[in-house]
């Protein structure tokens, strides 16, 4: 069996390709999956969780960010946790 060397890279590249994409993926579903459970236990412990899931965001998440910047001005009303 004679395999060139043209099928054989791509073969290969094709393999590490997948995996990378696998990876990417594998990757991404842990951390909704992780972020989820964080909420979820944010609200049972009365915890904002908009903050909890802005733990988790990028810096240019414009949710956030707008989040961020509205409650940190000295007049936003505040939530009463009880």
């Amino acid at each position: 069996m004679n395999i060139d060397v043209k099928h054989l890279a791509i073969v290969c590249g094709t393999i590490a390709f997948t995996t990378l994409v696998g990876c990417v993926a594998y990757y991404e579903v842990k951390r909704d999956e992780l972020m989820s459970r964080n909420i979820e236990s944010a609200i049972v412990k009365g915890v904002d969780p908009m903050a909890a899931r802005c733990s988790y965001s990028k810096p240019t998440d414009t949710i956030c960010v707008v989040y961020a910047s509205g409650t940190h001005r000295p007049d936003a009303p505040t939530l009463s946790k009880k």
